[in-house]
């Protein structure tokens, strides 16, 4: 676990730090998110890194004044990851009730809801909606649940059991 929590933080700092910065001096990430991104292929990390960067990228037409938009937005992410960590240990101890979940969704939208009116919105709602999808797919790791299968069985593929 521990491993896995350093990659994650890590790569967060790198994405964050990346979309500070141009955020700030009004640049474009995407070479330097491009980078990120291949330097964290084949990781645990790399759909986390990928989706981030993503959502950065998006969100930055939605900061007028930089600094105090960056100053919420880094608000947002620490309350989300504190969602995340909350949940983490239980996840590896194998000790994720219904209940538990449901717990976790309910403390990632709030992170959601509380910005539902200001210019961070939308990062907001995406980036505490990724903390949940990543320890779902941690989830999945762990307990070697490939994502094709899940999909075939919505689809109602009963090749994919």
């Amino acid at each position: 676990m521990d491993e896995y929590i350093k990659t994650l933080q890590t790569a967060s700092n790198t994405v964050w730090k990346v979309f500070r910065q141009c955020l700030m001096e009004h640049k474009n990430p995407n070479m330097a998110f491009g980078q990120i991104v291949e330097m964290y292929k084949g990781t645990s990390a790399e759909t986390y890194v990928s989706e981030y960067t993503k959502i950065c990228t998006e969100v930055m037409k939605d900061a007028e004044d930089p600094k105090a938009y960056l100053d919420e937005a880094l608000k947002v992410t620490v309350e989300a990851w504190k969602v995340f960590k909350k949940h983490i240990s239980k996840l590896y101890g194998d000790e994720m009730t219904d209940g538990d979940w449901n717990r976790l969704i309910k403390d990632a939208t709030d992170v959601g809801y509380k910005r539902w009116t200001s210019n961070v919105r939308e990062y907001a709602k995406r980036y505490s909606c990724l903390c949940v999808e990543e320890l779902d797919r941690h989830y999945r790791r762990i307990h070697h649940i490939r994502e094709d299968w899940e999909k075939g069985i919505a689809k109602g593929d009963i090749h994919a059991l």
